[in-house]
């Protein structure tokens, strides 16, 4: 009996000192993003709305998305322009949404009611991404928004410095909803 009570015992024992070897294993998931060499791109929030019945005489703004991607050896800038408001209403519903139509009579908007903040600066070395601010001057007409040096390299998404758009509605302005394009254009310096 002794003999069954020490194999039973030497079990239990090499049972529990091989539980704690069992668990130094660990697993680990890498990814990595291969970017295309010699790449300059950017992307921003498809649509953006800034809020309903906004009275005359008020600022309406709201934050936005922007990714760039930098593969190249410069640095880059980004510059925005946009058309001026045009009032629209929609028309032709069905299932899948409705279609934009201008209203008649048009009523239009300045794009220079539109002012333009790329955000905070928290990314690296201060010296390395430019952030501006400010409104547009008129419709069609280049704000440059931020602008990076060479070390600002790979992808970069700044949806973390809070970039906003806001528009500062003239009084007197008349009532109508109104839509215009920002169109943002990234090139190397």
């Amino acid at each position: 009996m002794k003999f069954r009570y020490w194999r039973i015992t030497v079990l239990a024992v090499v049972m529990v000192l091989m539980a704690p070897l069992a668990a130094i294993a660990a697993e680990q998931t890498v990814d990595i993003e291969v970017l295309p060499a010699d790449t300059l791109t950017i992307d921003v929030q498809w649509e953006l709305g800034l809020g309903a019945a906004v009275p005359g005489g008020t600022t309406a703004g709201n934050d936005f998305e922007i990714s760039i991607t930098n593969t190249t050896s410069g640095g880059w800038a980004v510059t925005v322009e946009a058309e001026d408001f045009k009032s629209y209403t929609y028309d032709n519903c069905d299932d899948y949404g409705c279609e934009r139509v201008d209203t008649d009579p048009l009523y239009t908007m300045g794009a220079q009611y539109i002012h333009m903040d790329s955000g905070e600066q928290n990314w690296g070395d201060p010296n390395q991404l430019t952030l501006h601010a400010g409104y547009l001057t008129a419709a069609y007409t280049p704000f440059a928004l931020l602008e990076g040096t060479s070390d600002v390299y790979g992808s970069l998404g700044i949806h973390d410095r809070y970039p906003s758009i806001k528009v500062s509605v003239p009084g007197g302005q008349e009532l109508a909803s109104y839509w215009t394009t920002l169109t943002y254009t990234i090139e190397g310096v």
